[in-house]
């Protein structure tokens, strides 16, 4: 899976942007990382991670989309890729989740299709 940063790299300025005001929301949410990476996921350990993020997640897309803050504002191409991401499960977990998870926990988490098109 490619990450966020790696996709921002190589890309359209559209993303860029995206990427470096999502960097701006690490400093408040931590990362979420799986505390014991021997075990198998289970459901419910899955489910409980998925939900771990929401509000985080929830708040910071809501901050983008308002562009009441211009600390978070978004160009126009910005706002065009924010809402590309939200529409695709897949753009979503590269692009947006991959700021509020581990990256290991992220590749265990989102393995398959199905995985993804769950959360």
């Amino acid at each position: 899976m490619a990450t966020s940063e790696k996709l921002a790299v190589r890309t359209y300025p559209g993303l860029q942007e995206l990427h470096s005001q999502l960097q701006k929301f690490k400093n408040y949410f931590p990362q979420i990382s799986n505390t014991n990476s021997r075990k198998p996921l289970s459901k419910r350990t899955r489910n409980i991670l998925y939900g771990c993020s929401f509000s985080s997640v929830a708040f910071s897309i809501n901050k983008l989309l308002a562009q009441d803050d211009s600390e978070y504002e978004l160009s126009a191409d910005g706002r065009i890729t924010l809402r590309t991401t939200l529409s695709n499960a897949h753009h979503f977990a590269a692009i947006i989740l991959s700021h509020f998870y581990n990256s290991e926990l992220l590749l265990i988490l989102f393995d398959t299709k199905q995985s993804v098109d769950h959360i």
